[in-house]
């Protein structure tokens, strides 16, 4: 056995601690998140709406639902939302819920900029004068 001073330190107890902390963390960056895609889903819209009629741009598709329907970029972060409850209770799987919830921010983001890009992209296609 090694002399008292070249025995290495012990193991920490508490390492869940720390992945409870980094849950938490991600909770609070996911509320962050889906709060600002919100608030931009319903700021873009009027302002999307105002380019497609001046500019006489016919939406279809994601860009035509989005136009119409606003409030579904709100109701897309919902789940993002609700699966963010366990990270913020102290789940036993932290990284399981982490990813769980990083997919699920994601899709109101793909919409929200599916909708822009819908409305965007005809204003740079080749038209016939």
């Amino acid at each position: 056995m090694p002399p008292v001073g070249l025995q290495p330190p012990p193991a920490p107890n508490n390492t869940q601690r720390l992945w409870v902390y980094l849950a938490r963390a991600k909770a609070a960056f996911a509320l962050v998140t889906v709060l600002l895609t919100v608030v931009a889903s319903f700021a873009l819209a009027p302002l999307l709406r105002q380019i497609a009629e001046e500019q006489s741009v016919q939406t279809s598709g994601l860009a035509g639902i989005y136009l119409e329907r606003p409030w579904i970029g709100a109701l897309l972060g919902v789940p993002a939302l609700l699966a963010s409850i366990p990270l913020w209770t102290g789940a036993r799987r932290p990284l399981l819920w982490a990813t769980l919830v990083t997919i699920l921010v994601i899709i109101p983001i793909g919409f929200l900029l599916g909708a822009f890009l819908g409305v965007i992209a005809p204003l740079y296609e080749y038209r016939e004068l």
